[in-house]
């Protein structure tokens, strides 16, 4: 009896002394300099939660703020990109968008550019336009924009075409490219890098 309240005992310890701990890819202080990061999936469902997030945690003092789900220009992204910059005061921001995301993304940047914040880099795969204008214009507030198009059409897809930035044709579809390894590697590269 008296080994099971010692066992008991040990273990109890070991949770209180790592309950505290941060996890390797959150900032542990407003005194280092932070990657903020938000992930905007397409509609109905959010291509770049799995693949994106497992590969962008790994990148130290990265905090992703937010991984949602398109539902038009949703102000709760520029509120947690807002909420981090005031906690970090040395950071930088990054967006990664798909689909309706896209458009969504290219919103929230501007938005930040309206009031004076720098998106450092924004990466879109095969945005989607909302209105029947196909055309997304990379805002003034981004400095490096990438966009990424499939090879291959995909029926009740009308993607939209950018107006700047980087075009990359990827092999695949709109939601298989945002699973192509070779190139979250090199965003996640590209981000750790900065």
């Amino acid at each position: 009896m008296r080994s099971r309240w010692i066992v008991l005992i040990f273990v109890l310890l070991l949770v209180a002394c790592n309950k505290n701990e941060p996890t390797p890819s959150t900032p542990s202080s407003a005194n280092v300099h932070v990657k903020i990061v938000d992930l905007i999936g397409g509609l109905g469902s959010n291509q770049l939660s799995s693949d994106m997030q497992t590969q962008i945690v790994t990148i130290p003092n990265v905090d992703v703020v937010n991984i949602s789900n398109w539902n038009g220009y949703n102000k709760d992204n520029y509120a947690a990109i807002l909420t981090e910059k005031a906690k970090y005061a040395d950071s930088d921001i990054y967006i990664v968008a798909h689909s309706f995301g896209g458009d969504a993304g290219i919103q929230v940047a501007a938005k930040l550019g309206e009031n004076g914040y720098i998106v450092k880099r924004m990466y879109v795969f095969d945005p989607v336009k909302i209105s029947s204008d196909d055309k997304l214009f990379v805002p003034s507030s981004v400095q490096v924009f990438k966009w990424f198009k499939p090879s291959n059409f995909t029926l009740f897809i009308v993607s939209g075409n950018v107006e700047g930035g980087t075009y990359i044709l990827l092999n695949g579809d709109h939601n298989s490219i945002t699973h192509d390894l070779n190139t979250l590697s090199s965003i996640v590269a590209e981000i750790a890098s900065d």
